[in-house]
């Protein structure tokens, strides 16, 4: 059985995910720094890590009282 999602993925041996296959989630991390696989969405983000978290949004709205102090 085949989901439609898959359509949109790499087959399996894509020379692109040669650098990821078979890696931990902690050497992922070195290989998504950078940018290689990640197509540089990792370094968009980098900015944004010493930003203080603020709350949830999914139409740039933030919802409050989700998670109280």
């Amino acid at each position: 059985m085949s989901a439609p999602f898959r359509q949109y993925l790499f087959p399996h041996d894509h020379p692109r995910l040669a650098d990821i296959r078979g890696i931990d989630a902690y050497a992922y991390r070195e290989v998504a720094a950078g940018g290689g696989f990640t197509g540089g969405l990792v370094a968009g983000w980098r900015p944004l890590y010493a930003q203080p978290f603020r709350g949830v949004t999914s139409d740039g709205d933030l919802v409050s009282g989700l998670h109280p102090p």
